[in-house]
């Protein structure tokens, strides 16, 4: 996307009418009265599937620790009882273990003003509707672990999980799904990325009449879910693919497997404060997943203003310390701080307890991390909010698959000229994936997203270090996110919910709940990064609280359209407490008198102005990296698409 040539994006999120999957639900928004209903739990994960072996469309790697995940947070941050939390992991969670667990677990427990979460991590699929209710002539299902192959007789429907749920005896029901009905976009990935949708080929039934292919499994033919005011919660379009990734290494912190969407999801209930609404831990959930670059885009049904599991402003639950986070002594002594990669923890950050000592974090850990103490002391059991992250130049790795050796050498040579990327046979440790697709070369993201294409003639050591060069220049932007968001940031714009074909304007708009100094930039399909905003034609960035700026302004003589290559690509918006230093005195973008590339120079330029005045030691971060302070700015992100 370029400035005077068109920007390329995609639709903004909101409510849409169809959900991967069909719940018939009702009911009024549950909040707490005097007397306090209780909060209850099924929770299921499955990435044994009897009837399917360990391949790609077969078992999962994450879907067991999401489940276990979510069920640490309802726990340990949203105070839900351990006793009401009913977790069914791969073999226990058949179709009868499932249905039991609504019908008769919850259904014996269950009052008639309590509140019910239902979570599922696993395989979706689709079979023949054989009760002519679906326009697209198929129900979309979940499935459980024994699943058949060549039969729709254990796979539990969006029908009949309606049923479940409408049997129980409280209308307050939240439902969140981690799993796809479409394999669409999926045959090129690695052997460690997966999509959650089970590779079938039913018979037709008798007297069932199928409705022509092109409209089999399509958004637009998917029904509609708005059936009250119960909370759903999906991690990706009726269309696309849920991921079930492995997340690299980051900042000293072991790899892991998950549900793309539910490790954010995860993250944002562990951050979020008693009172926060669905729609504001959704937003924040699809904020940094699109900031971690993955392309599925979650859906949500209800929950505008509804407090997130009841839980009112001001009330206090098990762990419910907001943006801080406990901090122990394990059992020589030491201190440790109670988050670790399930909770995204990074390497350096620094943190500041209750009793005013400042520490950083030295190991990441699964579930822990250790600490150092840079001043003061930690003598108990304490919490600590976060001050400061760490900010180096990104490192990322790549691996070869399904290439012949030909294909390795050029990568080999192509990363001798790019430093920041390194070689790896371990795809659980890849950031990026390199393919043969119908000839062409292609770079892949860990969901499948295709970064680089390079077609006959283009498949060079030269162009594959550019295409890597360019994934280097688009991390550092990628990376810069307040964990804390001290205040929204709203990006929005005109898409439709397919994004856009080229040619099509383009318009933008963002809104801050603070006021500061915006900067817009685009990270755009062919790896080409842009400042959008400012730019020659408005060089004074400043928005004030509560405003919506749309872009282009008046000011700007110029309109954007999305541009070719397809592809997705992304756009953040950044609010400042001063404006980036990225003019130059005739007002246009600065070039870098270094010849680094626009990125390096626009992720600098943000470094070094949210690292003046930090509240602790500039020279904290642990090796030799600058420190970004957390107070005073924030940021927002949202995905995009271009097609022909």
């Amino acid at each position: 996307m370029r400035r005077p040539s068109p920007l390329p994006l995609l639709p903004p999120l909101r409510l849409i009418p169809a959900l991967p999957l069909m719940l018939a639900l009702s009911g009024g928004v549950w909040g707490l009265g005097a007397q306090e209903p209780e909060r209850w739990a099924l929770i299921v994960g499955v990435n044994d599937y009897v009837a399917y072996e360990d391949v790609a469309s077969g078992d999962l790697r994450g879907a067991v620790n999401d489940a276990e995940s979510v069920q640490e947070v309802l726990v340990e941050r949203w105070g839900f009882r351990p006793e009401n939390v009913l977790l069914l992991r791969d073999r226990e969670a058949t179709r009868a273990g499932i249905e039991a667990g609504f019908t008769e677990w919850l259904g014996g427990k269950v009052g008639p003003e309590d509140l019910v979460v239902f979570f599922f991590a696993g395989h979706g699929s689709q079979v023949w509707d054989e009760d002519g209710d679906e326009i697209d002539g198929l129900d979309e299902t979940i499935a459980p672990a024994d699943v058949m192959v060549a039969s729709p007789e254990n796979d539990i429907t969006d029908d009949m999980l309606g049923q479940w749920i409408e049997g129980l005896p409280t209308d307050e029901v939240v439902v969140i799904l981690d799993s796809c009905h479409s394999g669409t976009g999926t045959r090129l990935l690695g052997t460690q990325m997966r999509p959650r949708f089970l590779q079938r080929d039913l018979p037709v039934p008798d007297g069932v009449t199928p409705p022509p292919s092109g409209t089999r499994g399509t958004a637009a033919q998917s029904r509609d879910m708005d059936r009250g005011a119960a909370v759903e919660l999906a991690a990706a379009a009726p269309d696309q693919s849920a991921m079930d990734a492995m997340f690299p290494p980051e900042a000293g912190a072991p790899s892991f497997a998950g549900g793309a969407f539910t490790t954010h999801l995860v993250q944002e209930l562990w951050e979020a404060e008693a009172g926060a609404t669905y729609a504001e831990v959704f937003a924040g959930t699809v904020e940094s997943l699109k900031a971690a670059r993955f392309t599925q885009d979650p859906q949500r049904s209800g929950g505008d203003g509804a407090p997130v599991f009841g839980v009112a402003p001001g009330t206090v639950l098990a762990g419910d310390f907001g943006s801080e986070v406990a901090v122990e002594l394990d059992a020589s002594g030491m201190p440790e701080i109670v988050v670790g990669a399930r909770r995204r923890a990074r390497r350096g950050t620094v943190y500041r307890t209750r009793e005013g000592a400042i520490i950083r974090i030295l190991e990441v850990g699964e579930e822990r991390s250790s600490v150092t103490v840079l001043s003061g002391a930690v003598t108990g059991a304490t919490l600590a909010l976060p001050q400061a992250l760490p900010f180096a130049e990104p490192e990322l790795s790549i691996t070869a698959v399904d290439v012949d050796e030909a294909d390795r050498e050029m990568l080999r040579e192509a990363l001798s000229s790019v430093e920041a990327v390194r070689y790896t046979e371990e795809e659980a440790a890849a950031h990026l994936f390199l393919r043969r697709n119908d000839g062409d070369l292609v770079v892949l993201a860990p969901d499948g997203g295709t970064r680089a294409r390079l077609g006959p003639g283009q498949d060079t050591p030269d162009a594959i270090a550019t295409a890597l060069s360019h994934e280097i220049a688009s991390q550092w932007l990628a990376d810069l996110s307040n964990p804390t968001r001290p205040f929204a940031v709203d990006l929005t714009h005109n898409g439709g919910s397919d994004g856009f074909r080229v040619n099509d304007p383009i318009a933008l708009r963002v809104r801050s709940e603070s006021d500061g100094y915006l900067t817009v930039v685009d990270l755009g399909t062919d790896g080409t990064v842009t400042v959008l905003y400012p730019n020659r034609f408005v060089s004074q960035s400043a928005i004030q609280a509560g405003e919506t700026l749309e872009i282009p302004t008046t000011e700007m003589p110029f309109r954007l359209r999305a541009s070719e290559p397809e592809g997705r690509g992304l756009v953040r918006a950044f609010v400042t407490p001063e404006p980036l230093p990225l003019m130059d005195a005739d007002g246009p973008l600065l070039a870098d008198p270094e010849g680094r590339n626009l990125a390096r120079n626009i992720a600098e330029s943000l470094r070094d102005v949210l690292s003046d005045d930090l509240p602790v030691p500039r020279d904290t971060s642990g090796s030799g990296a600058a420190l970004i302070r957390l107070d005073g700015w924030s940021s927002a992100s949202i995905g995009y698409a271009v097609r022909q």
